[in-house]
């Protein structure tokens, strides 16, 4: 018995949709797809909401906006099953072993983490060469090298859990916008002592953003990053997230980080926007913007 729970956002989801059903229906065991749209445009709404024609497909546009970490938490409460499988809409399936690979899996493990896959085409768009880059060379990770950082590892696309872990840890709904809600969840398991076991059943993220709209969710991410940092509950961030370990070992040269992102700022997202970005070049522009964040208000 399984609840696939996808949480929608101006997307076409029907072949995602559409595929996952026919890979349950063939293991013919106990299910249900739960699709919460998160206040999509019409376009995408009037063609979603037609995939109540399959059976156990359920499907509801929710009025309001109300973020990545809240419809996550809605959908799962709102399950009927004790497995639940997350995963993002812009998804696409790569193997017809997708489902009964996390069931096998599921008997002896509480929550597993699939990983994500990029499709190297010929036809790229110059604006998407940032976002796709980025997804190859730091988000599509092996299992074997994602269960050696377990937690810091873990991602919202494309795991298992039990409905019972879950209801102990629930996504932090205080992160409002973009960014990093994946990175308390995991954190969040590892203080709860819930291991998190990573396999390679991987999904094919093809929702690639524009250079400048992944730069925006960039320096969102950011901003919520500094909001939890700065909140003497999650400390142990800096041993989990790579640009706190980097703030942290050049804190000494501060000042010196602040002035070099100053003046270099505009040509460093003028090479992110074009044709051949350089991620070390990302890298630094993430510490400098990080590092002129002012101090916010405490989150807890």
């Amino acid at each position: 018995m399984i609840s696939v729970l996808i949480p929608i956002h101006n997307y076409d989801v029907t072949q995602f949709v559409t595929k996952i059903h026919s890979l349950l229906e063939k293991e013919k065991i106990n299910f249900e797809i739960v699709l919460f749209d998160d206040n999509s445009d019409y376009e995408y709404s009037n063609i979603n909401s037609k995939l109540i024609a399959l059976n156990n497909v359920f499907y509801k546009h929710l009025e309001q906006n109300i973020g990545r970490a809240k419809i996550r938490n809605l959908l799962a409460e709102n399950a009927i099953y004790e497995n639940l499988l997350f995963a993002d809409c812009d998804m696409e399936i790569i193997s017809d072993n997708f489902i009964s690979n996390y069931l096998s899996a599921s008997k002896n493990n509480q929550v597993i983490c699939g990983g994500i896959k990029y499709k190297i085409g010929e036809n790229i768009d110059k604006e998407n060469f940032l976002r796709l880059k980025y997804g190859i060379n730091r988000e599509q990770i092996s299992a074997q090298k994602r269960n050696k950082n377990k937690y810091g590892s873990f991602m919202t696309g494309n795991f298992f859990i039990k409905k019972n872990v879950f209801e102990k840890i629930k996504f932090l709904e205080k992160l409002t916008v973009y960014g990093h809600e994946d990175t308390i969840f995991g954190l969040e398991l590892k203080e709860n002592n819930v291991e998190i076991f990573h396999i390679e059943n991987n999904l094919y993220h093809c929702g690639i953003d524009k250079s400048e709209d992944f730069i925006v969710k960039i320096q969102s991410s950011l901003t919520n990053l500094f909001l939890l940092y700065s909140n003497i509950n999650y400390k142990n961030l800096i041993s989990e997230v790579r640009i706190i370990r980097t703030f942290k070992k050049f804190y000494f040269a501060k000042s010196l980080i602040s002035f070099l992102f100053k003046i270099s700022n505009k040509l460093i997202l003028n090479n992110l926007k074009g044709k051949n970005p350089n991620l070390y070049l990302l890298d630094f522009y993430k510490l400098g913007f990080f590092i002129n964040l002012n101090k916010p208000k405490m989150l807890i």
